[in-house]
């Protein structure tokens, strides 16, 4: 088992628990403001649960890809850049900072245009790439637009709860 898979595993483990947990207490008589409370933090879980789903996935195709592609090296580029945003993201919760939060909104706003005009470029600057390479780049750059949406949808979800 490659360790992404492990990770994943392990991952996959402890969230079913935390889930399990949220959901035993929502059976217990809550004021509004508890439930809000754990409304919150179950959207928050879910964000989590599904970011590291795209993590999983683009690691594993990082795994695939050949290591000296021009299309690896754009994947590398891509992930340091999620690295970067899950980073963002950790402070926003730890410090609860409104800058912090602000910092990461900025970091995720809709990215949609901005990974077409890649696609688009980078299919354009390298026509003797490989299907096998193509196919990387398009997966990786869907994957990581998936992963700055949940990040941001993230970012939100702790907005309201400052």
């Amino acid at each position: 088992m490659h360790p992404p898979d492990a990770y994943h595993a392990a991952f996959g483990l402890i969230s079913n628990r935390i889930g399990k947990t949220l959901s035993g207490i929502s059976g217990h008589s809550l004021n509004s403001g508890e439930s809000d409370r754990l409304i919150l933090a179950t959207k928050l879980e879910e964000q989590l649960v599904t970011l590291e789903g795209l993590v999983h996935r683009l690691t594993s195709q990082m795994l695939g890809q050949g290591a000296d592609t021009r299309a690896g090296e754009l994947g590398r580029n891509i992930m340091e850049s999620i690295n970067f945003m899950i980073m963002t993201a950790i402070d926003a919760l730890q410090s609860q900072d409104e800058e912090e939060i602000n910092t990461l909104e900025m970091l995720t706003g809709d990215r949609f245009e901005m990974m077409k005009r890649i696609r688009h470029n980078y299919f354009e600057s390298e026509k003797d790439l490989s299907e096998q390479d193509r196919n990387f780049v398009l997966d990786i750059t869907i994957l990581f637009e998936n992963a700055v949406h949940t990040l941001g949808r993230y970012g939100h979800l702790l907005r309201t709860s400052t």
